[in-house]
């Protein structure tokens, strides 16, 4: 079905990809310019290892879930 109506095309994108989209084109280095005016690489490392940060916070907690499991599996 092909959608040739502008406003539902325009509703659609600002619901889904909009933010993503508006998000890949904001300047990261422009955050990481210190009082100096210099570049500090490190923090833009920082910025990079959050998503790993967040994929180990989720793994400790299934950890955590299955040894809770695991334990009450045992009582039984």
């Amino acid at each position: 079905m092909i959608i040739d109506q502008r406003k539902l095309i325009a509703k659609n994108y600002m619901k889904g990809w909009f933010t993503i989209d508006l998000v890949s084109i904001f300047p990261f280095e422009y955050m990481m310019v210190n009082a100096s005016g210099s570049n500090d690489l490190n923090g833009m490392a920082k910025v990079a290892r959050i998503g790993r940060m967040y994929k180990l916070v989720k793994l400790t907690r299934l950890f955590r879930v299955l040894k809770i499991y695991k334990a009450k599996n045992n009582f039984f």
